[in-house]
């Protein structure tokens, strides 16, 4: 059990250190492009803003993804698999052939791009990943129904993200628009969403009740900020802006501002929501060790 919240903690603080300080630095250096003060952009800080950039939609994020699998996915399916190996079996083959129809449904770019390192096509494929794991624990009846809800709105993002990685692979004069920055984040806000559903799904294992209200309005949250951050990053994309763009219109400005907002309030509620996850399993762990396998009766 002390390896376990060990574990967790240590991933919480690489969590915040490669991915939460990195892109509110992004974020930040954005909106002063919106609101120019005298101080100098944190954009232009060097080497920071470069390290900042990588951080947040590099092979760091990716590493982290890949980290929150493994915890949120593979060891609770590892655990079923030792512990009861009937249910462990059926559990893996489920996982296993969920996780393979949805990578049979992925495009063929954004298996290119994966296949030759692209971060562009690795983190679509993690998102990929994460909503198959999520659905195959809820189909078996180990997940809240707020979990289906975090992995439909998933679900929606990643689609969103295919489309426009599509429009770009059409038009490659996108890529220099905010387009691109639209998918790339539409497609990390799915696994993000993706995550959250299966920490829904490991404080429900746990028997970590908190108040439904709570994980609800959570949950809106989330889903809601993503939406809006996409949403007016996909008005900038379409309207030609580029991201560094300095001589702005007024209605760029304003759509800036709006994406900007809502990217802070997905990072506030992205950390508000881990920590509420830590408090529940806390406690739980003051309580007898629950059966905490999937079942597939």
């Amino acid at each position: 059990m002390f390896f376990r919240a060990l574990g967790a903690a240590l991933l919480g603080g690489l969590v915040f250190l490669l991915f939460v300080v990195p892109a509110g630095w992004v974020q930040a250096g954005q909106l002063q492009l919106v609101w120019p003060g005298d101080g100098q952009n944190l954009l232009e800080i060097q080497p920071f803003s470069d390290i900042a950039a990588q951080l947040h939609a590099g092979n760091a994020f990716i590493a982290l993804a890949a980290l929150a699998y493994l915890w949120l996915a593979v060891i609770p399916t590892l655990r079923v698999f030792i512990t009861d190996r009937s249910r462990g079996t059926a559990f893996v083959l489920l996982l296993g052939g969920v996780t393979l129809l949805c990578l049979i449904a992925v495009p063929p770019f954004i298996m290119e791009m994966a296949l030759a390192g692209e971060p562009e096509g690795l983190i679509r494929i993690a998102a990929v990943s994460f909503i198959a794991a999520g659905l195959s624990f809820y189909l078996i009846g180990e997940s809240p129904f707020v979990s289906f809800g975090y992995l439909t709105w998933a679900l929606i993002a990643h689609l969103a993200s295919v489309d426009l990685g599509r429009r770009i692979l059409a038009d490659p004069g996108l890529a220099d628009t905010w387009l691109l920055i639209a998918g790339m984040h539409a497609a990390g806000a799915s696994v993000l969403l993706s995550v959250f559903a299966l920490l829904e799904t490991r404080a429900h294992l746990w028997h970590a009740r908190g108040s439904r209200i709570a994980s609800a309005l959570l949950a809106v949250i989330l889903c809601s900020s993503a939406a809006i951050m996409v949403l007016y990053q996909y008005r900038l994309g379409v309207s030609a802006v580029s991201p560094d763009a300095l001589d702005l219109t007024e209605t760029a400005r304003n759509d800036m501002m709006r994406a900007g907002i809502a990217s802070f309030t997905l990072l506030a509620a992205f950390v508000v929501g881990i920590f509420r996850h830590a408090l529940l399993m806390r406690k739980a762990r003051r309580k007898p060790d629950p059966i905490d396998q999937p079942s597939t009766s």
